[in-house]
């Protein structure tokens, strides 16, 4: 198997689990702008995901824009997908 191809599979394993939402009233999600920095804010978010941390604000600016509007613009399940999916990480 291409290494390539096993970090890839190593870095789409849940690592983060939470039994349940912290007593916030509010969570938000604020996504700067710097062109790879889109690619870390993809991996934050599935973080967040998979520890069921789903913000209900999100706002950014330039390509954390555009992460913003592929967050609030999905359906929770379809998220992650749809963040690889624009960032080219199919």
């Amino acid at each position: 198997m291409p290494d390539q191809t096993r970090d890839r599979r190593a870095l789409r394993r849940k690592t983060h689990v939470v039994s349940e939402r912290p007593p916030f009233e509010r969570i938000a999600l604020i996504l700067q702008g710097g062109g790879a920095l889109g690619a870390y804010q993809a991996g934050v978010y599935q973080a967040l995901a998979e520890a069921t941390l789903h913000p209900d604000w999100v706002a950014g600016i330039s390509i954390g824009a555009i992460n913003s509007a592929l967050i609030a613009g999905n359906p929770v399940e379809k998220r992650v997908e749809k963040l690889r999916e624009f960032l080219g990480d199919r």
